[in-house]
């Protein structure tokens, strides 16, 4: 299976979940596509690292479909201090987006 169109280290199978490099390389993608919105759930941002990933991905689904009781609720396992003291995080968020001009007035 190929991901990212084929490009060079971006082929292969990704057995027990994606590693960070292709979440990262996703989150990349939608940030610098033409569209002028790009709206991404916090849990694909947490998916980014493997330090802040759920440790249980079942808990992150927010919608199971036939189901009508707590469909669309979710709560961050991460503490607001842990995300705010995550550099490493932080500074790959703020670059991806400044790279692709989010956040500037058009």
């Amino acid at each position: 299976k190929n991901w990212g169109g084929g490009k060079k280290g971006r082929k292969g199978e990704t057995p027990g979940g994606p590693p960070d490099w292709v979440i990262q390389g996703i989150i990349q993608m939608h940030a610098e596509s033409a569209s002028m919105w790009t709206i991404n759930p916090i849990q694909d941002y947490l998916d980014m690292w493997e330090d802040l990933r759920s440790k249980n991905c079942k808990n992150d689904i927010i919608n199971r479909p036939g189901q009508t009781e707590n469909c669309w609720v979710w709560r961050c396992h991460q503490r607001m201090e842990t995300l705010l003291d995550s550099d490493k995080f932080n500074n790959f968020v703020k670059k991806t987006l400044q790279d692709a001009n989010r956040g500037t007035t058009y």
